[in-house]
This record gives C-alpha cells, sequence and structure tokens, in this order.
C-alpha cells in the first residue's frame, strides 16, 4: 500500500527546504506572545483565478506555509509572523491533511 502522508511529508518538507524564507522567521503565538523560531515558505503576494471568469490576477495577500511539525503547535487565527522585520498578523489557516498549513495573513506594520 503507498504510504501517501509519508509522501506527501517529503514533498512538504522538500518544498521548503527549497523554497523557505532565508532570513530568521518568528512565529509568536497570540495565546503565549513568546516567539518561536521557524522555517517555512512566505510569500508576499499571490495570483487568484476566479473561477467563474478564469481571469487571473495578482493580489497582495501575503501567505506562509508551514510544516506542523516544524512550528510545534496548532496554528490560530490572531498569532503573528514577523518576516524580515515586518509583522503580519495570521487570519485564516488551510490545513493539506498531510501535516502542512497554509497560513493566509494581513501586513500590520
Amino acid at each position: 500500500m503507498t504510504d501517501w502522508r509519508g509522501i506527501a511529508d517529503r514533498v512538504n518538507q522538500a518544498v521548503i527546504r527549497t523554497y523557505r524564507e532565508s532570513l530568521p522567521v518568528q512565529y509568536i503565538p497570540a495565546e503565549t506572545g513568546v516567539p518561536i523560531p521557524v522555517v517555512l515558505f512566505f510569500e508576499s503576494s499571490a495570483f487568484e483565478i476566479d473561477a467563474n471568469t478564469s481571469i487571473s490576477r495578482h493580489v497582495y495577500r501575503p501567505y506562509a506555509f508551514v510544516r506542523l511539525e516544524d512550528l510545534g503547535r496548532d496554528p490560530a487565527d490572531g498569532d503573528t509572523i514577523v518576516v524580515q522585520g515586518t509583522t503580519y498578523l495570521v487570519t485564516h489557516e488551510e490545513r493539506d491533511g498531510y501535516g502542512g498549513v497554509t497560513l493566509f495573513m494581513g501586513r500590520i506594520d
């Protein structure tokens, strides 16, 4: 039987290892306020495709992808991430079902 969870985890690790933010990143849970150093994939903007019109557009919606194992806790709306001195507020999360989570954020400074 194919180990899809294991395969997905190895792919997640490779993506983060290859495209990770190379500078220190701090994940700060709202619950504790204690920074957690973390390695993640960060993107300050993305392309969205309108499902009705198939038109793509560039949007400034920062997001980060991180393995839950690397984060060491469940993320929550209201947590913050500091990347290159800029603070972002986590507004939404989407888990991939294989141990990874995409965090959608808004810039707050």
